[in-house]
């Protein structure tokens, strides 16, 4: 299943309530490794049972998230919770498909610890395609994490599988384990890291301000952050990108995921 987001329009992830005056609730979520503590970063995220993003969140101590959610839309509503750990080592990940937010929450999150039950036992299955998005007028290739769901007949969502696409091509190569159920993809893009003072940064790193507004900011040469947080711009043309301290980062929105389903694997023979 190709991703392209050249089909839809662009739009940056923006919460509407953060300029309005609706009253909004703070999930706060405390995540564990099969239960120990660790400084990896995590993200979690909020869907209704559309599949639509409602919110999320990052870590910034490895540990816990915090997530502000419109009362008035998720009040006593039933929605999907996913968290997922960004060390590439770990390649795990929670779901809950009858997440209910009723007011302010605090949970203790454990990604990988079983919790008692047997693994998801299924066939092996494979998606193989690319990701593409428009970048000033053409489809071009980009990296970005691809995740699998599928509906379990007796426990319902979970995690089929996570893949990460080609820079450099789109491709991605993900297996999963199907029991040949309802299975949807989804294409997250890169949220990036929270800029911090006189940081060295890579080629290709994303650096994201500490108050996000929809744009994240990627390195296009190499260097050393500025030793304060500037000014940052909105243009995300091609023409149009700006030295912090020694690097040189260019402004891109930042994508909802992007979802396709329901889909069926390919089937792995053994």
């Amino acid at each position: 299943m190709a991703f392209s987001q050249a089909t839809i329009p662009k739009r940056n992830f923006e919460c509407p309530w953060y300029s309005s005056p609706f009253e909004f609730l703070l999930v706060t979520l405390n995540v564990s490794i099969k239960s120990q503590k660790t400084g990896s970063q995590k993200i979690a995220q909020i869907f209704d049972r559309s599949f639509n993003l409602v919110n999320q969140g990052v870590s910034v101590d490895g540990e816990s998230i915090s997530i502000n959610v419109d009362k008035s839309s998720v009040e006593n509503k039933t929605f999907m919770l996913v968290v997922r750990d960004f060390e590439e080592s770990q390649q795990q990940g929670y779901l809950q498909d009858t997440f209910v937010v009723n007011g302010d929450m605090s949970l203790e999150i454990d990604i990988g610890g079983g919790g008692g039950e047997q693994p998801i036992t299924g066939d092996a299955g494979r998606f193989t395609d690319k990701v593409e998005m428009q970048i000033d007028g053409s489809s071009q290739p980009v990296a970005r994490t691809i995740v699998a769901i599928e509906e379990h007949a007796s426990r319902g969502w979970y995690i089929a599988g996570s893949a990460e696409s080609d820079k450099q091509t789109g491709n991605y190569s993900l297996d999963v384990i199907t029991q040949q159920g309802n299975m949807y993809l989804f294409a997250l893009d890169d949220f990036g890291e929270v800029f911090i003072n006189s940081a060295a940064i890579a080629l290709g790193d994303t650096i994201r301000p500490s108050t996000f507004s929809g744009i994240v900011y990627r390195c296009v040469q190499a260097g050393t952050l500025s030793e304060k947080e500037p000014e940052w711009w909105i243009d995300t043309t091609g023409s149009h990108t700006k030295q912090i301290g020694t690097a040189l980062l260019r402004a891109f929105p930042y994508y909802r995921p992007l979802g396709h389903g329901p889909v069926k694997a390919e089937i792995i023979e053994p």
